[in-house]
């Protein structure tokens, strides 16, 4: 009996100094902190993929306006390098009361809106049939800018093209018919070269001070913008044909 007793003993007496495992936890500080940091990486990797997504958008945005106004240039390039001059003796200096020459090359700077831009006209082969416009051959184009009206606003560039015959007497005339090939103009110029390479801002080769020529080249600036950024564009072309300066002109029937 005393050997059990005194085992029950010794067994009681080392389960009282063997210590039970404190409790694991977090204090209410340590979950603060780390919902802090977790909060600030969030944040962090958000911005990030936000300023990803924003220039991505941005990228594409600029590259739809790059390859809009690259495709208006190079119908402009197709169409000056299709055009149509008459030369002598078929073409004779106009007297005062002749009708305009159907086939003539003429260069302006208008207002529109509040800002100038060029306005080219001219003729060429390289008529777009629209709708059902079947004629082919020589054509009038026109490049003229327009302001839109509300609630658009903003500037683009228009392109006219009637087939020939078309009536030469007639007033220019825009209509929201003609098909609009480049938007958000900003600037829209053309510069014209004679013969011996001087630039002439406006051109008619109706008159007599240009002795009746026609220019020798183009120079094409246009500068477009998607509202935040401005992209300027510039091309020149040389003119297939020309018509040089007649030193003497018609002086009656």
């Amino acid at each position: 009996m005393n050997s059990k007793s005194g085992i029950k003993g010794q067994t009681a007496e080392r389960s009282e100094k063997i210590p039970f495992p404190a409790q694991q936890g977090f204090t209410l500080l340590e979950i603060l902190i780390a919902i802090f940091i977790f909060a600030v990486v969030m944040t962090t990797i958000y911005s990030a993929f936000n300023a990803v997504v924003s220039k991505n958008e941005a990228i594409n945005e600029g590259r739809g306006l790059y390859e809009m106004t690259r495709n208006c240039l190079d119908r402009m390039v197709s169409d000056f390098s299709a055009i149509y001059v008459e030369q002598p003796p078929l073409y004779e200096p106009p007297d005062f009361d002749d009708p305009p020459d159907p086939y003539r090359f003429v260069c302006t700077e208008e207002m529109v809106g509040t800002q100038n831009f060029s306005r080219v006209r001219f003729a060429g082969n390289a008529h777009l049939p629209l709708g059902r416009d079947k004629n082919t051959g020589i054509a009038e184009i026109v490049y003229y800018v327009d302001e839109l009206e509300p609630p658009k606003s903003g500037y683009v560039l228009r392109r006219k093209d009637r087939a020939y015959p078309y009536e030469t007497e007639d007033r220019f005339e825009e209509t929201d018919d003609d098909p609009i090939i480049c938007k958000g103009i900003q600037a829209f110029s053309v510069v014209c070269y004679d013969n011996e390479g001087e630039s002439q801002a406006q051109w008619d080769s109706e008159e007599d001070m240009g002795k009746y020529a026609t220019p020798r080249s183009v120079e094409i600036q246009l500068t477009v913008s998607n509202g935040e950024t401005k992209y300027p564009f510039k091309t020149a072309v040389s003119l297939p044909v020309y018509r040089e300066k007649m030193e003497e002109g018609r002086q009656g029937p």
